[in-house]
């Protein structure tokens, strides 16, 4: 066993010290290896500059917006202090329940992500993500075809002195529109 790990270790130090390719070869495969390298993060950078946030104009429940041809109503909203026997809220917190509609303007079908797409922000921007809550409609997550329009509530568990509780919808899209409503 002994003699066994002499050879792998002999074996190991030969990679280093014996190499089968030479040295101009390794230096070029080097530079090559950095030169993608820095394409890569070129290419990334800019295309992460395309994708933006548009600034947006808060709005009011039972507005609609339309967000690139994806159009977007907060119907109205709920509180639920109570929750169910097996979903309550932390202690010191309340579920906010926005009932939104979604209809999709585009030629092609929209995937809605309700977990990536939705947050609430307070007024000190701390961010509430979507969270499992007692809901009376049913919840999509999935495409929503040309032309179709959607109703579901979103459950946030937020501290129940929220302070100008603001519902936001953002595609994460190029130059996407963010929407912010207001659920005072």
């Amino acid at each position: 066993m002994h003699r066994h790990i002499n050879t792998v270790g002999r074996n190991a130090k030969k990679i280093f010290t014996e190499p089968k390719v030479s040295y101009g070869i390794l230096v070029v495969a080097l530079l090559c290896m950095a030169a993608v390298s820095k394409l890569a993060l070129d290419i990334g950078s800019s295309q992460s500059e395309g994708i933006r946030a548009v600034p947006s104009a808060h709005y009011s429940v039972g507005q609609a917006v339309n967000a690139n041809e994806i159009a977007l109503t907060v119907d109205g909203f709920r509180e639920d202090v109570e929750g169910l026997p097996y979903l309550k809220p932390d202690a010191g917190n309340k579920f906010l329940i926005p009932t939104v509609s979604i209809t999709n303007h585009t030629a092609s079908q929209f995937d809605l992500i309700p977990l990536l797409f939705f947050y609430i922000k307070d007024a000190e921007g701390n961010v509430y993500d979507i969270t499992a809550a007692p809901i009376h409609t049913a919840q999509v997550t999935g495409p929503i075809l040309p032309g179709e329009t959607v109703k579901e509530e979103l459950g946030f568990e937020v501290p129940a002195n929220i302070d100008h509780p603001t519902l936001y919808f953002e595609r994460g899209t190029p130059d996407h529109l963010v929407v912010a409503v207001d659920l005072d």
